[in-house]
């Protein structure tokens, strides 16, 4: 074996505590996911560190490589599964269940992160709900290790030390691939492998680095650079920041500084070698595959929001489990030979097949049997009965054939003639349903123009961690082809628009190139959209955001059918978050060129939110989008299109002032 440095199980330790705390909600370490390019750095390293000891030594086993890494990583990771589950068949619905399902088929099979790059995004809403999403980064390393080491032996055996050279090659067509992935497929840029594999491949340089007979020597000006730069991305880097590209290298870098600096002569190295530092690093491994589940059930068996102190109590006691799980489950299968559990080979892989088999074949079964929608729930009637999914499903509006793209299916219009146009982003798509629904919408017809995150604003279009450059390309080509169409419609009389307005706060993307956040270069962009609409003989107007919350907010209507109890769903409109408060204050500035219908001073009379309809069905079907039997109900109660109708009268009336237009209900 190679020789032990305390001070790597301390960066362990510096790796999954930023992850653990990004987890449990708390803001100032925006970027604590990081800790995950971390531990890659520190795989690369000691796996490497291992193999050319073993190929220098003429003791290279694949099967030997293997047995290794299946008694590092099953023991905890199949205990973690096996209590986890059956409170996931306990308390998730059938839809959560089944999703459960398959991700546990995934993380077994080793490629969850492949899943997620098909079905969801890392910095999704939901994503603190998935009692599986980090098990994303073992899809990645265990993905790596199919490869890695057949190709080592083959390069060392040939080449010998040159084999970095090739290696480093590897590296940067990786980090090439990054830079490029995130403007072009950035789920996949995050998830799979080959824009990952220069993480590991820095941690693999390093170990040729001191395998090719430069001693590690303590360098206080390295170490402390590299603790500088990863401390840095911690602190600094955001769910918006494109990831993995070129912002990546600070904290790989910085691993790599301080995996080649740090000593037991350096201040950095002493701190990280540290006796606290290196338990909590011992535990790392099995703090991270439980701290997700534990703060996802928290979320899960909450009305609303969990508190701080209960998250940060969590996070301790993920690390306490974490001890229970390093003394009594990895080490027992990992200690010395002749004393460890499953002591031969051919035990260890028996068992880990066993063990795969059975979890496999629970998470092909919950998959297959669409979550067990025949359980019984403490109403005394099963999910089949309440059958709660359809009460919020997605609220594609018309047609789901209306979500994405241009078109002009039948799909996505009411009658053969429409004079009203709705127009927009996933808001726009239950204004759809508010509109349609609503009492004065008789003698009309509509036609429905949406594209999720899209907001109605030509030539411009936000850029997120994961709305790169191509998709903003893609939206303003969608509205630009809306905006074509509608010069050509003579019949439609009222432009129905809405968003939630993020594009005032994120990135830019414009003139084929990103620019920062402007919330001037938006409202222009508005003001020139609403004089040419008039311009073309249309009227423009805006309904405004709902309220919206950082919680589900079906949840608690959910629980209440589940449950047969009426559990209090109402919540503060004081507590939606800065940046919907900031779109209000926009809405009502003398700068927003439309007429605008707010639905906040409906769905919260006096300060309170509602959550539930007359009927007590589910208002909304997430923590922010009304969902299709709510926003039916809202559009008749309130004759939405009549109050709309109502706004141009007083544009109108003031169209030769400079006056801000007509609002209703906006606060």
């Amino acid at each position: 074996m190679i020789k032990y440095r305390p001070e790597i199980d301390g960066l362990r330790a510096v790796a999954v505590i930023p992850v653990i705390l990004f987890h449990a909600g708390f803001s100032w370490v925006s970027g604590g996911f990081v800790g995950v390019d971390v531990f890659f750095v520190i795989s690369g390293y000691l796996i490497t560190a291992i193999l050319l000891k073993d190929l220098q030594e003429n003791r290279f086993s694949v099967v030997g490589f293997y047995e290794r890494r299946a008694r590092r990583i099953l023991p905890a990771l199949f205990s973690v599964l096996i209590v986890v589950t059956p409170l996931a068949i306990v308390w998730l619905r059938p839809s959560q269940l089944k999703d459960y399902s398959e991700a546990l088929f995934a993380t077994v099979a080793f490629s969850s992160n492949i899943l997620y790059w098909l079905t969801a995004g890392y910095f999704e809403p939901n994503s603190d709900l998935n009692l599986l999403l980090h098990t994303w980064s073992l899809g990645v390393e265990e993905q790596f290790y199919l490869f890695f080491p057949l190709l080592l032996a083959y390069l060392w055996r040939r080449q010998g030390s040159r084999a970095s050279i090739y290696i480093g090659v590897i590296c940067f067509a990786s980090i090439l691939l990054a830079e490029v992935g995130w403007r072009v497929f950035p789920t996949a840029n995050f998830y799979l492998l080959p824009s990952r594999a220069w993480e590991l491949g820095a941690g693999s340089l390093c170990a040729f680095y001191l395998h090719a007979g430069n001693t590690q020597r303590s360098s206080q000006a390295l170490s402390v650079v590299g603790l500088l730069l990863i401390l840095s991305s911690v602190f600094w880097l955001t769910a918006d920041t494109a990831f993995p590209s070129l912002a990546t290298l600070l904290p790989v870098v910085g691993s790599a500084l301080i995996i080649l600096g740090s000593g037991s002569k350096d201040l950095i190295g002493r701190m990280l070698g540290s006796r606290p530092f290196v338990l909590v690093g011992k535990l790392s491994f099995s703090a991270y595959l439980w701290h997700q589940p534990l703060m996802a059930l928290a979320r899960l068996r909450s009305l609303t929001t969990p508190s701080p102190v209960l998250m940060g109590a969590l996070a301790v006691a993920s690390l306490g489990i974490a001890y229970l799980s390093w003394r009594f489950v990895e080490e027992p299968f990992r200690g010395r030979p002749g004393r460890r559990l499953l002591h031969t080979r051919s035990r260890v892989f028996s068992a880990s097949a066993l063990g795969s088999a059975l979890l496999l074949a629970i998470g092909l079964s919950g998959y297959l049997g669409n979550g067990w929608p025949e359980r019984q729930t403490p109403s005394g009637k099963s999910f089949s009965e309440l059958k709660l999914e359809n009460l919020i499903q997605i609220n594609y509006g018309l047609s789901p054939r209306c979500e994405g793209h241009f078109t002009l299916s039948d799909k996505c219009r009411t009658g053969p003639n429409p004079d009203v146009l709705v127009w927009g982003d996933s808001y726009a798509m239950y204004v759809a349903n508010l509109v349609r629904s609503s009492p004065s919408f008789q003698g009309h017809e509509m036609v429905q123009m949406t594209k999720s995150s899209c907001a109605p604003i030509p030539g411009i279009a936000k850029i997120t961690a994961s709305r790169s450059p191509q998709w903003a390309s893609s939206c303003i080509n969608f509205n630009q082809r809306v905006l074509d169409w509608l010069g050509n419609q003579d019949r439609i009389k009222y432009v129905v628009m809405s968003s939630p307005l993020r594009v005032l706060d994120s990135k830019l993307y414009f003139d084929n190139s990103i620019h920062g956040a402007s919330e001037q270069i938006v409202l222009e962009r508005l003001k020139n959209l609403a004089k040419r609409l008039r311009s073309m003989g249309k009227n423009p107007l805006f309904v405004g955001p709902t309220p919206i919350a950082d919680y589900d907010l079906s949840s608690c209507p959910l629980w209440s059918l589940r449950d047969g109890v009426d559990y209090d769903c109402e919540f503060s409109i004081h507590a939606i978050e800065a940046q919907r408060a900031h779109v209000l204050t926009t809405l009502q500035s003398q700068d927003f060129p439309y007429p605008v219908f707010g639905l906040m001073r409906n769905i919260c009379p006096r300060g309170q939110c509602q959550t539930v309809t007359g009927g007590g069905m589910p208002l909304f079907r997430d923590d922010e989008h009304l969902s299709v039997g709510g926003s039916k109900a809202l559009g008749a109660e309130l004759d939405v299109f009549g109050a709309l109708v109502g706004l141009v009268s007083p544009m109108v009336a003031n169209s030769g002032q400079d006056s801000k237009p007509a609002q209703v209900g906006l606060r």
